[in-house]
């Protein structure tokens, strides 16, 4: 085989190997995502909250939905009050993937803050009685939780949220 039709067939198993990747990556995020919606739907009171707002771990110990998945080896107070982009952007300081167990490494940034987003935005959570809240509110809440699941699921499905690293060129 000539060296261009070598480097032409190992260009093409490149491809195939990022593509498989891809499709791999994006099983990992429905998988974390479908996971993390029973989790809290199950039982909404699992949140960790803090001050009105939602918190990576509270003193009870729930965690959030990001929360959930930073190891607690390498939790610290620290971390609270920041976003899944604000601690990624603290560049030099903090390696997010460092943060996460291997598996759930090498996931797009933005699906963690999108994952952040549908578990952080309290509309989603009314909590209260039946008897305290309106059947109005409660459909509200549920619509509004049902519809940034299906966005955050149509944002893994059409790619949307794969990582961004230049694939293989064509040769």
């Amino acid at each position: 085989m000539s060296d261009a039709g070598e480097m032409a067939a190992i260009a093409h198993s490149m491809r195939h190997t990022h593509l498989r990747d891809v499709m791999r990556n994006r099983d990992r995020m429905r998988w974390i995502a479908l996971e993390t919606f029973a989790f809290y739907e199950e039982d909404p009171s699992r949140r960790a909250v803090k001050e009105g707002g939602c918190a990576y771990r509270d003193a009870l110990g729930r965690k959030c939905a990001l929360g959930r998945y930073i190891l607690d080896a390498h939790y610290t107070s620290e971390l609270e009050g920041w976003s899944a982009h604000g601690l990624a952007g603290q560049a030099g300081r903090i390696d997010f993937d460092s943060l996460l167990a291997p598996e759930h490494a090498g996931l797009s940034l933005f699906f963690w803050a999108c994952l952040q987003a549908w578990h952080d935005r309290a509309g989603n959570w009314e909590v209260g009685s039946a008897e305290e809240l309106s059947g109005l509110t409660m459909a509200a809440s549920r619509r509004s939780r049902e519809s940034g699941k299906q966005e955050l699921l149509n944002y893994i499905n059409d790619g949307r949220l794969d990582v961004l690293t230049p694939g293989p060129s064509a040769a």
